[in-house]
């Protein structure tokens, strides 16, 4: 389990070290795509990608079956695809 204190890095998301964190930011950091290894955060309930260069959505994101709250404002990816909507749609039944 990660502290406070420690220090993330890339290595620790791209590689799904990361299991147990609930949130995480990166505004603003010229992020052009996600690692797909992102599908492995399964407790992450919150994601701000906002104000980055993200062209692609990472298919594997859709298994962040906790996710709440997904900020893609500012980017570059052209559209989302449909199962998102559908997943977030019957997820809450």
């Amino acid at each position: 389990m990660f502290k406070a204190s420690q220090s993330i890095t890339p290595d620790d998301v791209y590689f799904g070290n990361l299991t147990q964190v609930k949130s995480l930011g990166f505004y603003k950091n010229h992020i052009n795509e996600f690692p797909p290894e992102i599908g492995k955060l399964i407790n992450l309930e919150d994601l701000n990608r906002g104000a980055n260069e993200t062209y692609v959505f990472t298919k594997n994101m859709v298994a962040l079956h906790s996710l709440k709250c997904l900020d893609l404002s500012n980017n570059k990816i052209p559209e989302l695809p449909n199962v998102i909507f559908f997943y977030s749609i019957y997820s809450h039944y």
